[in-house]
């Protein structure tokens, strides 16, 4: 697997929702059913956005759902507005079906420990335009990390 080690500054204002992992839930159920009323509350506002979903994975199990907007805003009704800023990151881009995520985490983590890295909180999936065509899917990925003591 092939990632880039990413030292220039990402950062993005999103607006949203969050909730906290259910075990027995799938995330993509998850994730799906968060962004219903996002995209919700973004329409009924006439907000015009990249029409591309972002998740931010937090710490112990939080998740957050949200867009981006076309112009600067402070407040959407029923959205919670998030800045989400890394200093440095590891990026992959999937060109594929969503059933391949799983396996992506898992290269991505072994790679970043091969290179002396620790993932860590957070990790931003970044949904492009969907496709009827799976193997058209774009999903990328930006997983924050730390150095690993030596």
């Amino acid at each position: 697997m092939q990632i880039s080690i990413m030292e220039t500054l990402w950062t993005k204002t999103l607006f949203g929702l969050s909730k906290y992992h259910d075990s027995s839930l799938n995330y993509g159920d998850e994730i799906r059913a968060l962004l219903g009323p996002v995209w919700e509350a973004v329409h009924k506002s006439k907000i015009a956005t990249t029409g591309i979903n972002h998740v931010v994975y937090g710490e112990n199990g939080e998740y957050f759902c949200g867009l981006e907007c076309l112009k600067m805003l402070e407040h959407i009704p029923g959205l919670i507005q998030r800045r989400v800023t890394l200093e440095h990151y590891a990026y992959y881009k999937l060109t594929g079906p969503y059933s391949e995520i799983p396996r992506i985490y898992s290269e991505m983590h072994a790679e970043l420990k091969r290179l002396g890295f620790q993932p860590t909180a957070p990790t931003i999936e970044i949904y492009g335009h969907w496709n009827d065509d799976q193997t058209k899917l774009e999903t990328e990925f930006l997983l924050n990390f730390n150095k690993l003591s030596e």
